[in-house]
């Protein structure tokens, strides 16, 4: 398998990162879910974070989206 290597200048993060764009970081607000306070929280904008460690992702781990269940 070969593994390809890509210039930083190739990759193109998405407009809401945090970690690029400042101005969201600015405007994200987060509050703890109701009934999940001290696990998870909510942003202005959508995402889900957890608030506490656990054996499997740190404080912080974005939560990624799910296909809706039929």
């Amino acid at each position: 398998m070969k593994i390809e290597l890509w210039k930083l200048s190739q990759v193109k993060p998405y407009p809401n990162n945090p970690r690029v764009n400042e101005d969201v970081v600015e405007q994200e607000r987060w509050l703890p879910v109701s009934g999940f306070e001290n696990l998870y929280e909510v942003s202005s904008l959508g995402r889900v974070r957890r608030s506490a460690p656990s054996r499997t992702a740190p404080a912080g781990f974005f939560l990624g989206a799910r296909p809706p269940t039929a």
